[in-house]
């Protein structure tokens, strides 16, 4: 009788034998081809975001002694980072409907050489679901809790840098930078967007701030702080590009955040940006609530 194998070192050989599967490298070109218009979605992406997914799962794991099982820590966080965008080889706007869906049969039919699954219904389905909330805005109305959904948001939202825009915007902001000019971009994208009419034959695609942003930002990491709770993003900016204000005040990015300050806490955290050195909390009490200056708010009062 064939038996669903749920072992996990059999598990975890799976898991290194997909991230060097051909038929996934097809898929991640794809869809890097298919997001011509915004910034690097290729393999390069998928590998980062499941190493950093990686080194957060053991740093979680040290600090809390328990709090993930072998399962999430070695099997299902480092599948899901991976498999995330998958979507975008079929639909870059609904990559994550369209990747939940084409993960849920890709996985369901991987065997092993008995021609037995390799993942039970219960790894699939957390797969499944990693990959269909990973974005910002669905996964801030949801009120289930997965550590491995939260390692794969942070993640996924803490990957993004200058190296992430492609050479062209990058030449062409480079330019624009030294001229104080970064922001023409998206002064006509906007032009465009409220009177197509008049300037729709621009040759400006839509999301030029997303360039913009990681463009701005020179270097990030993801850190623990040895002495507190405190899990903080530390993105090291160039000047004449963006203000910590523009980059957490765009909507993409408050969602991502804000997705970021929830994933950390359901693992027993508290998020921080820091911005060359000025770290940042999200304050949900303010009127409205954003993020603030850290010396701006009582911390006893949480965050």
């Amino acid at each position: 009788m064939c038996h669903v194998i749920s072992e996990l070192d059999e598990a975890i050989d799976f898991a290194q034998c997909l991230f060097r599967d051909e038929r996934l490298l097809d898929v991640y070109r794809w869809g890097d081809k298919n997001s011509y218009a915004q910034t690097k979605h290729g393999i390069e992406h998928a590998n980062d975001v499941r190493d950093l997914a990686v080194r957060m799962a053991a740093a979680v794991a040290t600090r809390y002694p328990g709090r993930l099982d072998h399962w999430t820590q070695h099997v299902v966080a480092p599948i899901g980072a991976f498999l995330h965008d998958v979507g975008r080889s079929i639909d870059v706007a609904n990559h994550d409907i369209a990747g939940a869906k084409w993960a849920n049969t890709f996985l369901r039919e991987c065997k092993n050489f008995q021609g037995c699954r390799i993942l039970s219904d219960e790894v699939v389905n957390r797969l499944v679901r990693i990959i269909q909330c990973h974005r910002g805005k669905r996964f801030n109305k949801m009120r289930m809790v997965d550590p491995a959904l939260d390692l794969v948001v942070l993640a996924d939202k803490c990957i993004g840098d200058e190296d992430r825009v492609r050479w062209l915007q990058r030449t062409y902001l480079e330019g624009l930078r030294w001229v104080g000019l970064t922001w023409v971009p998206e002064y006509f994208e906007g032009l465009k967007n409220q009177y197509p009419t008049c300037w729709g034959w621009l040759p400006i695609d839509k999301g030029v701030v997303h360039h913009r942003i990681n463009f701005a930002i020179r270097s990030a990491s993801l850190d623990l702080d040895s002495d507190s709770e405190d899990m903080v993003l530390k993105l090291k900016l160039k000047p004449n590009v963006m203000s910590p204000s523009e980059i957490f005040g765009n909507d993409y990015y408050a969602d991502a955040y804000h997705a970021c300050s929830r994933a950390a806490k359901h693992l027993g955290f508290k998020f921080r940006l820091e911005f060359n050195g000025e770290r940042f909390l999200f304050h949900d009490e303010g009127n409205p609530p954003g993020w603030v200056p850290v010396n701006t708010v009582a911390l006893n009062r949480g965050g």
